[in-house]
């Protein structure tokens, strides 16, 4: 039996403000992106899975992880309070199991968004706009025309080149042409074009001792068939203690894993290998509910039957979601 296309889609773009219920993410377990899919512009939340605050670093030399010391001396009070019924008195001694406040526990940090702007493009003329991530195909697209030309945005997050991949292009010659700048970034960074890449480099403000030089700068290109950017990024986190640091200039990380991921390889080569690598853990598992068969409406429809009690929309939506 054919089961329902495994396909998220949206008939308009995202709303950057409700990034929860209106972006499509992609991400490849360390690396992650959100797409909006704008046309004129579009903005894409980046992240970094070991990007944090806190941690040890020079001005905490006394840096324990941010636990309570002898924190475990209340345990056993908690664990009798609360099998005596005494809820409230537990939940009271609760503080002296959690960490201290202020003592470097840290939070987890957006990397930044990168600002793509298209030239030649009005929101107000386009037509046929579609948006999806295919979860079968782990592969996000955004098709629209605009003044006579058809353009495709795709991407997708590989884990064999622990890159982002993304590509724009249009079925007219010379007409993709854009801007691309990050911002949202973290304070004291220095970014900087170079040879074709757009570098984004510098430490966490929380973590160290001073600040670095802050230059803004950006990629243009104009009047391409198809462009293929690729965004990856690294830290020099190691879950090695005390420490926490790898030594290793997270600059040689990302340039080498650039140069192996792109080379002179296309993007179909690049997908290829991601999907190979993909589709052996997705396919593993299937899941169909009632026979329902065949292609989805798009989210917001699908979304709005299923508040409503439709069963099909209940059998489409929730293997979706599974």
């Amino acid at each position: 039996m054919d089961t329902i296309n495994d396909t998220i889609w949206f008939r308009a773009p995202g709303d950057p403000e409700k990034w929860e219920s209106t972006c499509l993410p992609i991400g490849n377990g360390y690396l992650g992106a959100s797409f909006f899919g704008g046309t004129a512009s579009e903005r894409i939340v980046l992240n970094e899975k070991t990007l944090w605050i806190g941690g040890p670093s020079p001005s905490r030399p006394g840096y324990n992880g941010g636990n309570r010391k002898d924190a475990y001396r209340s345990v056993q009070k908690v664990q009798e309070l609360l099998a005596a019924g005494k809820y409230d008195e537990a939940a009271e001694l609760l503080p002296e199991l959690t960490c201290v406040s202020g003592e470097g526990f840290g939070a987890y940090q957006m990397l930044c968004n990168a600002l793509i702007d298209f030239d030649g493009i009005s929101k107000e003329d386009v037509t046929g706009y579609s948006r999806s991530l295919d979860l079968k195909r782990s592969l996000y697209s955004c098709v629209f025309s605009c003044g006579g030309v058809k353009y495709t945005r795709e991407a997708f997050a590989s884990y064999p080149a622990k890159t982002i991949i993304m590509r724009f292009s249009s079925d007219c010659a010379g007409k993709v042409s854009f801007k691309l700048s990050l911002d949202k970034t973290q304070e004291g960074c220095d970014i900087r074009a170079e040879n074709g890449r757009l570098w984004y480099k510098g430490a966490l403000a929380d973590n160290i001792c001073g600040r670095l030089t802050e230059e803004i700068d950006s990629i243009t290109v104009t009047g391409a068939n198809e462009v293929l950017v690729c965004f990856t990024a690294a830290t020099d986190y190691s879950d090695k203690y005390p420490s926490y640091r790898s030594g290793i200039d997270p600059a040689e990380t990302v340039d080498k894993r650039l140069d192996k991921a792109v080379g002179n390889r296309s993007f179909d080569e690049l997908y290829d290998e991601h999907f190979e690598d993909y589709s052996r853990l997705y396919s593993r598992v299937k899941l169909s509910l009632n026979g329902v068969e065949g292609i989805i409406p798009d989210i917001e429809t699908l979304l709005d039957e299923y508040r409503k009690g439709g069963s099909k929309a209940a059998s489409q939506l929730e293997p979706l979601y599974f």
